[in-house]
C-alpha cells in the first residue's frame, strides 16, 4: 500500500511538471533552497532578482515538500543555487530540475572541505548517498565562500552586474571576516558545546572546539546515550546547550539542568546570516 508521503510526492512531482509546461524561465528570477542564501543574493546584487526560497526558515530540510506557489516559481527560475549535499536537494534535485530543464544548478559547495559522516538522515542511505554534513554556512570561512561563489554564479546569469557584485562582495567579505576574527578569539582549547542536531560541525573544526551530539544518526538518543552525554558533558566543563527549531526542547533541558548550563536556541536556516552567528558567538562567549 502506497504511504501518504508518496502520493503527495507524485503529485508534485506532476504539478512540477505541468507547472514547467505553462511557465518560461525568466533572467529575473532565482531559485535557492535556503533563506541564508536569498540573504547573501540581496547583499550582492540588491533587488535585481526575484527570490524563490524553498525550504522555509520554520521548518527543517530534511523531510520538505515544496509548495505548489514554490514549484510555479522554481518553473520561472532562470537558475537554482544550491547549497549542495543538502537534504531536500539531495531528494527533491531530479524533480526539480524535470520542472525546469533550461534552468541552471549552481552547486555553492565549490571549494567547501566537506565533512563527512556528521549528519545522516535515512534518505541518505536509501538513495545510496555518503553522508555529509551541509552545513558549512554556519562558520564564516564556509559562508565566505558560499558568498564568493554565489558573486560568481550572479555574474554568469547577468554579466552586467560583474562591477556592483565585485564592489558588494568586497564590503559582505570584509563583514564576514570581522565575525571570523571574533570566533579566533575566543578560547577554543577548553570549548566543549552541546548541540541537539550537528548543524555547527564546521563551526567546531574551523575554530578548534568541540561539537557534542545528542542525536543519533538522526533519531532521539537512548536513555544510556542521554546518560553518556550528561556524563561527558559535566567532564568537559559545557557552559552552552544548542537547540535547534522543531527539535524536542525537553530533552535538551534536561541535560541543560543537569550540567548547569544555559539554552541557546539557534536556526540554521535563519535569513539574518549575521544575526545567527551574533547569537551563537553570544552563546559561546565568557559571561
Amino acid at each position: 500500500m502506497f504511504s501518504m508521503r508518496f502520493v503527495i510526492n507524485l503529485l508534485a512531482s506532476a504539478l512540477l511538471v505541468s507547472c514547467a509546461a505553462r511557465q518560461t524561465p525568466n533572467a529575473d528570477c532565482l531559485t535557492v533552497s535556503i533563506a541564508p542564501e536569498a540573504y547573501f543574493v540581496e547583499r550582492l546584487a540588491g533587488n535585481a532578482f526575484e527570490i524563490n526560497v524553498m525550504v522555509p526558515q520554520s521548518v527543517g530540510h530534511s523531510n520538505y515538500s515544496p509548495l505548489p506557489s514554490q514549484m510555479v516559481a522554481l518553473s520561472r527560475s532562470a537558475a537554482y543555487l544550491a547549497v549542495g549535499q543538502l537534504d531536500f536537494e539531495l531528494t527533491w534535485r531530479s524533480r526539480l530540475a524535470d520542472a525546469n530543464p533550461s534552468m541552471r544548478w549552481v552547486d555553492l559547495n565549490a571549494g567547501i572541505d566537506m565533512i563527512e559522516g556528521s549528519c545522516r538522515h535515512e534518505h541518505h542511505h536509501e538513495s545510496g548517498h555518503h553522508s555529509v554534513d551541509p552545513h558549512y554556512w554556519m562558520s564564516p570561512r564556509g559562508a565566505a565562500l558560499m558568498a564568493r561563489n554565489i558573486a560568481s554564479a550572479i555574474v554568469g546569469i547577468r554579466p552586467s552586474l560583474a562591477h556592483s557584485v565585485d564592489s558588494a562582495l568586497a564590503v559582505l567579505t570584509a563583514q564576514i571576516d570581522s565575525v571570523d576574527a571574533e570566533f579566533q578569539k575566543l578560547a577554543p582549547d577548553s570549548l566543549v558545546f552541546v548541540v541537539y542536531h550537528p548543524a555547527l560541525a564546521y563551526l567546531a573544526r574551523d575554530y578548534a572546539m568541540t561539537q557534542l551530539v545528542l542525536e543519533s544518526d538522526g533519531n532521539a538518543p537512548t536513555p544510556q546515550g542521554m546518560c553518556a552525554m550528561i556524563d561527558r558533558a559535566g567532564r568537559s566543563d559545557v557552559r552552552t546547550v544548542f537547540i535547534q527549531k522543531s527539535f524536542d526542547v525537553n530533552l535538551v533541558s534536561v541535560v541543560s539542568e543537569t550540567i548547569g548550563a544555559r539554552v541557546v536556541e539557534i536556526n540554521p536556516e535563519g535569513a539574518d546570516w549575521f544575526a545567527e552567528m551574533r547569537r551563537i558567538y553570544d552563546g559561546l562567549k565568557d559571561d
